[in-house]
């Protein structure tokens, strides 16, 4: 997924350096933009993946920690105090 999808900062227009051409794909992947990576991609990419199952590993041990249960059963409770 190319950087200028996700990162605004690909997308900054410089009106001394950039050419028409550049400045109107910079504005089109700005209209685009997506402030985060669409979750399908961790099938694509192995880096995502690993990233997601690490960060999925976290909120597990977490809500294990301070709740003293899983983080499935904790987003099912109906009472969330």
């Amino acid at each position: 997924m190319p950087k200028t999808w996700y990162m605004m900062d690909e997308n900054r227009i410089n009106l001394n350096e950039d050419s028409e051409e550049e400045i109107e794909k910079k504005l089109f992947y700005q209209s685009i933009f997506a402030c985060k990576k669409p979750y399908f991609f961790i099938y694509n990419y192995q880096s995502l993946k690993s990233e997601y199952e690490e960060y999925i590993f976290n909120v597990e041990s977490k809500s294990k920690s301070i709740f003293f249960m899983d983080f499935r059963n904790l987003c099912a409770k109906q009472d969330k105090n």
